[in-house]
């Protein structure tokens, strides 16, 4: 009865209000109106109209929505105030449904406000199933300040699933129990949704999950300070099942600041990621990276996440990783900035056809355990047109492991302890390249076969600028070495190769003393045990050396 009552109230009050917006409406027989053809219909409804047939704010709004729903009005206008929502569904549904549709504008002094609860899941929002639906301005709040439970993490701001067409725009979201933005759907997914100039803020899972979605754009927002339960990052693209998959995605103008976890993450261990771009973006002072690229661990041979971008992005004061690749298989990053990362600043791990182009690496590895970038397992990647300045004394500045098919070319490697320490490699071409201000060595390499490092330039280098233990069938040519060896007078060799080292080459290569006291005690050491290697036409400077311009101890090597 009291439903019915409800009904029919709500049925004047329409009319009444309708009547009052247009007078030029008439009434006709049977108590309906009839708008004359030259008046505008209604386009918006205010919650506001609704007080009065309802017993909670939550209510109220959701009165709104459906009136405008069943009367095809396209908006919704929540003005400016406080306003409770059951997000939990203790009452009822949970959170706020929106229909196909439906445009939901909040006034910027609007608050959609969670109800305390003790609830696993909660939806402030409930964009499900629906279509064309927009959220614009005002704040949603969460409520995980005052939780009354302690476990779950999928208490959400904006959840959205099974849904196409979606906006979200000048929105605000803080204090949710899991997440600010949910999108997702186990076997549907989502299609085309936006999120523009939105503020994720302070939320205790994630800013935002997307889970299975075709068509995903994130613009012009801010999402920061994710710290509760892990994951934690700004943004994390994840399917969950084998199900869902996320494809097509645009990130831009975008800024991750100070999440625990990472700023941008991609993980694809269950479901396919692909065709993502990343551009003009910041991820500044998080934790574990500033973005993270993995497809986790699937089946051997496969990289379920594939074809990603990342363009003009800058990276700056991660805790531990700038730029960790892992897993993956065509990504391409372009004009990127990694800046003061305290372990590496990009980390390359069992991934293949990568491109590293334009970039800038400076000040990273302040607590390194390996190298400022670390490539490991990996193939066919690519770094060129790079500046690495390490700033610091420990830290190798490139780490190789056990990979093929690696090219540098045209970089600037500045400090650290090693410039390239490479172990068990195959087909590396080093071209063009810029050694300076090593501590340590130059380039050391051990297990490295069919590799080239050519027209390269080694000038401050503390040690030995290239060092080969066990390497075989590789070539040193073109490269000019100036003011190395500086670290102890008569003590290292410009060029060096030790243990089983065979069938190397080293040729045309130019070596001068520079303006160090301490010089080198041999231009060219082939030390016991090396074989069948060549050294010819290569200009040793008088002035470069201690003892002697090359030194032959090994068996059947030709020098020239």
């Amino acid at each position: 009865m009291k439903t019915l009552m409800i009904k029919r109230l709500l049925v004047i009050i329409a009319m009444i209000t309708a009547f009052m917006l247009h007078g030029c409406e008439k009434w006709v027989e049977g108590g309906m109106t009839e708008v004359d053809p030259d008046t505008t219909a209604t386009t918006e409804v205010n919650v506001l109209d609704f007080e009065s047939a309802a017993t909670t704010d939550h209510e109220m709004i959701q009165l709104a929505i459906n009136y405008a729903y069943d009367n095809g009005i396209a908006s919704v206008f929540v003005p400016a105030g406080m306003y409770e929502i059951d997000a939990a569904g203790v009452n009822g549904d949970r959170g706020i449904g929106l229909k196909d549709g439906i445009t939901l504008r909040l006034d910027p002094a609007a608050v959609l406000k969670a109800i305390p609860n003790a609830a696993n899941h909660y939806s402030i929002v409930r964009v499900w199933d629906v279509s064309r639906v927009k959220v614009t301005g005002g704040t949603i709040l969460g409520e995980r300040n005052e939780h009354t439970g302690t476990t779950g993490e999928y208490g959400m701001g904006i959840d959205i699933r099974n849904s196409d067409s979606v906006t979200v725009q000048d929105v605000l979201i803080k204090y949710c129990w899991g997440d600010g933005i949910y999108v997702s759907g186990e076997t549907v997914g989502c299609r085309d949704v936006l999120i523009d100039n939105v503020t994720c803020d302070s939320n205790r899972r994630q800013g935002i999950s997307v889970e299975n979605i075709d068509g995903f754009v994130l613009r012009n927002s801010v999402l920061s300070n994710t710290i509760g339960t892990a994951p934690q990052s700004g943004i994390d693209i994840e399917p969950y099942l084998s199900t869902q998959s996320v494809r097509n995605v645009l990130i831009t103008g975008t800024s991750f600041l100070k999440n625990r976890g990472k700023g941008l993450t991609i993980f694809a261990a269950y479901g396919e990621v692909s065709d993502v771009r990343v551009e003009n973006c910041i991820a500044d002072s998080n934790y574990n990276a500033g973005i993270q690229l993995n497809s986790g661990a699937p089946m051997p041979g496969e990289k379920n996440l594939q074809r990603v971008s990342i363009s003009n992005v800058t990276i700056t004061n991660t805790v531990q990783d700038g730029l960790f690749i892992r897993t993956s298989a065509n990504i391409d990053v372009d004009s990127t900035r990694v800046l003061d990362s305290g372990l590496r600043g990009i980390w390359v791990v069992n991934s293949s056809d990568i491109a590293l182009d334009s970039f800038t690496v400076r000040n990273t590895a302040k607590e390194a355990r390996e190298g400022v970038v670390v490539i490991s397992d990996s193939e066919r990647i690519a770094a060129s047109r790079g500046i690495i300045d390490v700033g610091y004394a420990t830290p190798d500045v490139f780490t190789l492991i056990g990979s093929d098919s690696l090219t540098f070319s045209s970089l600037s490697v500045s400090g650290g302890a090693t410039g390239l320490d490479g172990k068990n490699l195959t087909n590396v071409l080093v071209s063009d390249v810029d050694f300076s201000a090593q501590a340590g060595d130059g380039v050391r390499l051990d297990s490295v076969y069919h590799s080239v490092f050519e027209d390269s330039h080694f000038e401050g280098i503390g040690k030995t600028p290239v060092y080969l233990h066990n390497g075989a069938d590789n070539e040193f040519t073109g490269n000019s070495f100036i003011g190395n060896c500086h670290a102890s007078n008569d003590t290292y060799s410009v060029l060096q190769l030790s243990g089983s080292s065979n069938g190397n080459t080293i040729s045309n290569n130019s070596i001068q003393q520079g303006s160090h006291t301490n010089k080198a005690k041999y231009g060219i050491w082939l030390m016991p045990t090396t074989s069948s290697n060549t050294v010819s036409s290569n200009t040793i400077a008088n002035d470069a050396y201690v003892v002697s311009a090359i030194l032959d101890e090994g068996s059947g090597n030709v020098v020239n």
